[in-house]
């Protein structure tokens, strides 16, 4: 008799951890909410118009966290992006994980009526047209050799001589601003904020504002 009490005790010792383990394997159907419509926008609430938003994110822990974390690369506990879903098979709304990740997370026993993506179509590609090259006509000894032009020598530049500037002859040479009575075609309207007045040139060879009306708005070109 005892000898079939102790196996009795190790079958139910077995059934028991069998059922454990089948339970710790599940996400719990309702998560931290308790699907209860507190509105207090945890995971698996009710939400929509009369029960309220969800929470932007909520902090699994125990079942849902050893299913839920591990599927997006999270350490236990972590936290769960939450998006207001119908259940798949009622118009009743609850907060699932955004996660597509975690679609197969359930509340009250259904998982998220989520829309399926539409794919990107492919763009076509436009094939690029071949260049077919042609040869040159056969004769009787086979193609025609294309002459190879013979490169023509460069030409070597002739340097041109450059004028020395010359101050006090009345011609504008070099970098001179003006000479004499030559202003290079310029006055005050086109050197001065302020176009009035009498543009001069220095002994220099460099313009004189000072009978323009207003010489501090003056600048050579």
């Amino acid at each position: 008799m005892g000898r079939v009490g102790r196996m009795d005790g190790h079958k139910w010792m077995g059934a028991a951890l069998l059922v454990v383990a089948a339970c710790l394997a599940v996400v719990s159907s309702c998560g931290q909410g308790g699907g209860g419509g507190s509105s207090n926008g945890e995971l698996c609430d009710q939400c929509g118009d009369t029960d309220g938003p969800c929470l932007a994110t909520v902090q699994v822990t125990g079942n849902d966290a050893d299913a839920l974390c591990p599927a997006i690369a999270m350490p236990t506990p972590c936290s769960i992006e939450l998006a207001c879903l119908r259940k798949l098979d009622s118009a009743q709304r609850r907060c699932f994980p955004a996660d597509f990740a975690l679609d197969f997370f359930k509340c009250d026993g259904s998982r998220a009526n989520r829309q399926t993506a539409t794919a990107t179509p492919t763009p076509t590609l436009t094939p690029t047209p071949t260049v077919t090259v042609t040869g040159t006509g056969p004769t009787a000894t086979g193609l025609t050799p294309t002459p190879a032009l013979t490169p023509t020598s460069a030409l070597t530049p002739t340097p041109v001589a450059t004028a020395s500037a010359v101050c006090g002859n009345g011609v504008v040479e070099g970098d001179e601003q003006c000479d004499g009575a030559d202003l290079d075609l310029e006055d005050c309207g086109t050197l001065c904020d302020n176009g009035a007045g009498t543009l001069q040139c220095t002994a220099q060879c460099t313009f004189d504002f000072s009978r323009c009306d207003d010489p501090a708005s003056c600048s050579p070109p």
